[in-house]
């Protein structure tokens, strides 16, 4: 059902002119297309190892920059985000700097802690989210705002010179737990990253919200500006995810518009969001609901096709309607998905320790690799090179896909 009908991500091809082929091309596209509808395979190629006998444990999003060549990994597990050369897959680099919380109320995932999300900003940046610092200890109590009663509500993102290696500005997001999910605009040069776990601990924040930031080059010193923060608590045509969840965000250059899953109490919805013009005109023009989806995790996109990461299954919604027009009931249970343009795949894995592989034509399942999770974290997370084909995927250490136990974890490598 869609819900918010959208008046200003349905007017066509926002950023690119339609071309028109003649009569002759197209037929000549339409035997080449029918003739390559075979589903590609993929099988393990390699593995990426952190260096100085690094081990990965907990970790979040992965990314692909084909243009800089470089594979990111938000790694929390060591409070740094990694750098991986494409041009050979060996060079690793590693980027500190980033909050190192404990948290006892917490096993599987960690609510303040840092890196998160990470996307690269015009191929020479990285922009990852952070969470915020504690003047004091977090302490062991079901209470938020007893257990977290020193959080100084300063998440943040943290801007990283991918050719110094350097971090070079910190911006607050003002959230009191982590600053996570994130997304780039290459055209109105804007960043949307969300605050997803906010609760009320009597302090500034207490709702879940995302916010946009211009991506502008800055002077040194100064911080790069907030153009606008939008609250995720039902209010204003926006979902309350209040005890819900804000989740995995992709730009459309198609439609000119922001995409983001989220929970809108009960139910599952696809969130879209103008980046452009002033303040008055940056913000949420509707919203698509997810029936069935069973918790919404991770998004995709190929041109107008969504490729939504659901408890109960996946979803393939049309973004310029918000239309399902496909499931894939046996992937289920994701959390981050991405789109391979050079396989025409796209790819998710499970918390149950699959990575699944979906025709990017036929939207039907093609794979199920076994990708059981380590002692120290589960495989949630990949990144497609568009340039190569090849899918990198983070594995906690003691993994399989990393070689004979005990071992300190990898990145593995699939390909054709």
């Amino acid at each position: 059902m869609q819900e918010g009908h959208i008046t200003k991500a349905a007017y066509g091809n926002k950023r690119r002119p339609l071309i028109h082929f003649v009569a002759a091309t197209a037929l000549t596209m339409f035997v080449f297309q029918t003739a390559t509808l075979a589903q590609t395979t993929i099988s393990q190629k390699a593995t990426i190892t952190l260096p100085n006998g690094g081990q990965i444990t907990g970790f979040d999003i992965s990314w692909v920059d084909p243009y800089s060549r470089v594979y990111l990994l938000a790694d929390g597990g060591n409070s740094e985000v990694d750098i991986v050369d494409l041009n050979n897959n060996n060079n690793v680099y590693t980027v500190g700097g980033f909050n190192k919380t404990t948290d006892p109320n917490f096993t599987q995932y960690c609510m303040v802690c840092g890196p998160n999300g990470v996307v690269s900003v015009n191929h020479i940046e990285a922009w990852a989210g952070d969470g915020p610092s504690f003047s004091g200890p977090i302490v062991l109590n079901s209470n938020p705002a007893v257990a977290y009663a020193t959080s100084n509500c300063d998440s943040a993102v943290r801007v990283i010179d991918l050719v110094t290696k350097q971090i070079t500005d910190t911006i607050s997001t003002g959230g009191c737990f982590r600053a996570d999910e994130n997304a780039f605009d290459p055209a109105d040069q804007v960043f949307l990253i969300a605050n997803p776990g906010e609760m009320n601990i009597g302090k500034s924040s207490s709702v879940p919200f995302i916010t946009l930031i211009s991506t502008q080059p800055v002077l040194p010193g100064q911080h790069h500006q907030i153009l606008k923060k939008i609250n995720f608590d039902g209010t204003n045509g926006a979902p309350n995810s209040i005890g819900g969840s804000i989740e995995q965000s992709v730009y459309s250059p198609d439609t000119g518009m922001f995409y983001i899953n989220a929970s809108n109490g009960p139910n599952d919805v696809v969130v879209v969001i103008n980046p452009q013009g002033a303040a008055d005109d940056i913000g949420i023009v509707g919203t698509y609901t997810l029936n069935g989806c069973g918790g919404s995790t991770g998004l995709a996109l190929k041109e107008y096709i969504a490729f939504i990461g659901c408890g109960a299954g996946a979803q393939f919604m049309d973004i310029r309607s918000g239309n399902i027009v496909a499931t894939v009931p046996q992937v289920s249970g994701v959390d981050e998905v991405t789109y391979d343009a050079g396989l025409n795949l796209f790819a998710a894995s499970s918390f149950a320790g699959q990575l699944y592989t979906i025709d990017g034509t036929s939207y039907k399942l093609g794979q199920t690799i076994p990708s059981a999770s380590g002692a120290h974290g589960i495989t949630h997370s990949q990144a497609a090179d568009s340039v190569t084909g090849l899918l990198y995927m983070p594995v906690p250490a003691f993994g399989a896909l990393c070689g004979p136990t005990p071992n300190k974890g990898c990145i593995a490598v699939f390909g054709h």
